[in-house]
C-alpha cells in the first residue's frame, strides 16, 4: 500500500516531493537573523529589529482593529450567523409561513451586508490590515449580494401563495 502511495505521490508532485524526508527547520540564531535584517544601527543593542527612527520620518501605523484570530472567530461565527438565518428564511419562504418575519429578516441581512462593506472600505482606506477589511468585505458582499438579489423572489414567491389562497376561497364557496 505505501508503494502505491509513494507511485501516486511520484506522479502528481513530481520524484522529489514524494518520498522525500525534510529535516526539521532550525532555529534561527542571532547571526543568521541580523543577516536577514541588515546590520545594526549603533545603540540598538543586540536586536537588529528594533531600530531607531527619527521623528520627522516616523509615520505612525494605525492600530489595527483587531487581529488575525479575532478575525477568523468573526468570519467564522458570522458566517454561521448569517447561514443560519438564510436557511430560516429559505425554509419560512418555502412554508409560506410569517411573511413579515421573512422580509425583515432578508431586508435587516442587506443593511447589515452594505454596512460590513463600508466598514471593509473604509478599513481598507486607513490602511487596517487584510485580517481585518477582508472578512468584513466578504461577509458583506455576500450578504448583501444573496439577499438582495433573492428579495424579489421572496416577495413573488408570497404573492404566489396570496393568490393560490385566493383561489381556494373562490373555489370553496362557489360562483354567486
Amino acid at each position: 500500500m505505501k508503494r502505491l502511495i509513494a507511485a501516486s505521490l511520484t506522479l502528481l508532485l513530481g520524484s522529489s516531493l514524494a518520498g522525500a524526508e525534510y529535516p526539521a527547520p532550525s532555529k534561527p540564531t542571532p547571526e543568521s537573523r541580523s543577516s536577514l535584517d541588515g546590520p545594526p544601527k549603533p545603540g540598538s543593542g543586540d536586536q537588529p529589529s528594533q531600530r531607531s527612527v527619527g521623528a520627522s520620518q516616523a509615520t505612525p501605523a494605525p492600530k489595527a482593529w483587531w487581529d488575525d484570530r479575532t478575525s477568523g472567530l468573526i468570519g467564522g461565527i458570522g458566517g454561521s450567523i448569517m447561514g443560519c438565518v438564510g436557511g430560516l428564511i429559505g425554509t419560512l419562504a418555502g412554508l409560506g409561513r410569517a411573511r413579515r418575519l421573512t422580509l425583515g429578516l432578508a431586508w435587516a441581512s442587506i443593511v447589515f451586508g452594505l454596512a460590513c462593506l463600508v466598514a471593509g472600505v473604509v478599513a481598507i482606506s486607513l490602511s487596517q490590515p487584510f485580517a481585518v477589511w477582508y472578512p468584513l468585505l466578504l461577509g458583506g458582499g455576500i450578504s448583501a449580494g444573496v439577499m438582495g438579489s433573492l428579495l424579489h423572489t421572496l416577495r413573488r414567491r408570497y404573492a404566489e401563495i396570496e393568490l393560490r389562497r385566493m383561489a381556494a376561497m373562490d373555489v370553496q364557496t362557489g360562483p354567486n
